[in-house]
C-alpha cells in the first residue's frame, strides 16, 4: 500500500468520523431542526460523485470512505426527515431556540435576549 493511499485512508476516516457526533446528538435530542436539508442533500450528491470517481480510478481510500460517508449522510437525512421536518427547516439562517431552555430563554448557543439582559440589570 502506498504512502498516498495511507494518507487517503486516514483523511477519509476523520471526515467520516466528523458526522458521527452530529448523528448521535440529533438522535439523542430527537430534534434535527438545526440540520440544513440543503447541506445534507448537497453532501450526499458530492459523496456519490466521489464514490463514482473512486470506482472509475480504482482508488480504495476514495471508494471505502465515500461509501461510508454516503451511509452516514443517508442516516443523517433520515433523522432530519423524521425529527426535523415537523419544525421550520431553518434554511433562513435564524438561530433556533433550544427546546430545553424554556420559553424565550435564548438560543441553543446560551445567549440571552436583549429583554432578558435589560430585566436582569
Amino acid at each position: 500500500m502506498s504512502e498516498a493511499e495511507i494518507i487517503g485512508l486516514a483523511a477519509g476516516f476523520f471526515v467520516a468520523l466528523g458526522y458521527v457526533p452530529q448523528i448521535m446528538r440529533v438522535w439523542r435530542l430527537r430534534d434535527a431542526q438545526e440540520i440544513s436539508l440543503s447541506f445534507n442533500l448537497l453532501s450526499i450528491a458530492g459523496s456519490v460523485l466521489w464514490l463514482a470517481y473512486g470506482l472509475v480510478l480504482g482508488l480504495l481510500s476514495v471508494i471505502f470512505w465515500n461509501g461510508a460517508n454516503l451511509v452516514l449522510l443517508v442516516i443523517l437525512l433520515a433523522v432530519k426527515l423524521r425529527y426535523g421536518m415537523n419544525h421550520d427547516d431553518n434554511e433562513g439562517g435564524h438561530l433556533p431556540v433550544h427546546p430545553h431552555h424554556g420559553s424565550g430563554q435564548g438560543t441553543d448557543l446560551g445567549l440571552s435576549t436583549a429583554s432578558q439582559v435589560a430585566s436582569n440589570a
